[in-house]
């Protein structure tokens, strides 16, 4: 396989406005896509929802589609924003895709399936799965669809990337037929971009995120016990309100409509004593990101111990991270950053482990490196 491979990169938003603010963003949501455009020239992007090529009723029977059959098997599809004429010719004229989530993946499978009736041959097609097993369903005819779609879902394509290892094996024990399909590769981040600088530390506890697994009625509660600390939360899921205590500055940020540039969260970032992450339990490895990037700028992290939590063996209690049982209490939480807060030989500790682990092992160039490996053979 020659450089001028045709790689074509699939996002739900918010990628390509990053793209012309490089100097201000950190890389590692775009999934190596800077890498692989400076490698392969012929790298290009596609988003939901940039190409309106089709007749009102279309639209319209997609979007019915797309609400029967998200009730029926409780997966992310949504055709209506990326099936269309336009969005064919890209896919189809291109030698590899790289799906960036399940949301993509799910949506676009009529275009796959019209390229297979067209013997489309590509060089390899990958989807992340980020929080796919989360969907699954408890009542017979609802596991039945799900497992019939889920089935067409992995026949579809060449490779399925998990960013966490827990939900990576529990996708290996839910079907072997497809398992060998199945790639662990660890979520990585920029940490040339998220490099310490010494600032002094105006905030005591951190908050960030926006995801459905937050639990953002717990870190509420937190705050409010713990009066005599400062609180930033940086979300868009969490207003200003009589709610919320005096104690808490909200800043609105969401990745993908970059209210807040990276660099600016990482001024926040450092400025912070603690970063907490209080998570509802579930498969997809949430919070990821946050604590990667807080432990790469030497900001300890406290942590929801989940059963989707990404890697056990290398994130451990106590020695790099602070983790605390996803039912604990409020009360219980701020019971353990109270404790925290008045060890400084602890934090200091965990800082300078948590930081070195980032550094050595979740950097982006070994994620680079595993990606090209896998879907173009290049070691």
């Amino acid at each position: 396989m020659n450089d001028s491979i045709r790689i074509m990169y699939l996002f739900v938003s918010g990628r390509k406005n990053r793209l012309n603010v490089l100097e201000d963003c950190a890389k590692e949501f775009f999934y190596s896509y800077n890498f692989f455009k400076d490698k392969y020239i012929e790298t290009d992007v596609m988003e939901f929802n940039e190409v309106k090529d089709y007749s009102k009723l279309f639209k319209k029977i997609l979007k019915l589609s797309d609400r029967i059959f998200r009730k029926m098997v409780k997966f992310p599809i949504f055709m209506s924003e990326i099936v269309n004429k336009t969005n064919f010719n890209k896919i189809i004229n291109s030698d590899v895709l790289v799906i960036t989530n399940d949301r993509i993946g799910c949506s676009i499978i009529p275009i796959m399936l019209m390229c297979k009736l067209k013997k489309k041959r590509f060089y390899t097609t990958n989807v992340f799965v980020l929080g796919l097993f989360s969907n699954l369903g408890y009542g017979k005819i609802q596991k039945f669809f799900q497992r019939c779609f889920l089935n067409l879902y992995f026949s579809i394509y060449d490779n399925f990337i998990f960013i966490g290892k827990a939900e990576y094996e529990y996708a290996k024990n839910y079907t072997q037929k497809y398992s060998y399909k199945f790639r662990y590769i660890p979520f990585c981040i920029d940490t040339e971009f998220w490099n310490k600088e010494l600032v002094d530390k105006e905030n005591d506890i951190l908050f960030v995120g926006n995801d459905g697994n937050r639990d953002f009625k717990k870190v509420i509660e937190i705050s409010k016990i713990l009066n005599e600390y400062k609180f930033i939360f940086v979300t868009n899921q969490i207003k200003k309100s009589k709610n919320i205590p005096p104690n808490v500055e909200i800043i609105e940020g969401h990745w993908n409509y970059n209210y807040l540039s990276d660099k600016n969260l990482k001024e926040i970032y450092e400025k912070s004593r603690l970063s907490i992450i209080p998570l509802k339990d579930s498969l997809q490895p949430s919070g990821q990101s946050v604590t990667l990037q807080s432990m790469s700028l030497g900001i300890p992290v406290l942590i929801s111990k989940t059963v989707g939590f990404w890697d056990f063996s290398k994130f451990r209690d106590e020695e790099n991270i602070f983790m605390i049982t996803h039912d604990s209490s409020p009360k219980q939480w701020a019971q353990k950053i109270t404790t925290l807060l008045q060890d400084k030989s602890k934090l200091s500790k965990i800082s300078e482990n948590g930081e070195n682990l980032i550094k050595s092992t979740f950097n982006l160039e070994k994620f680079n490196h595993e990606l090209e490996e896998l879907i173009i053979g290049k070691k």
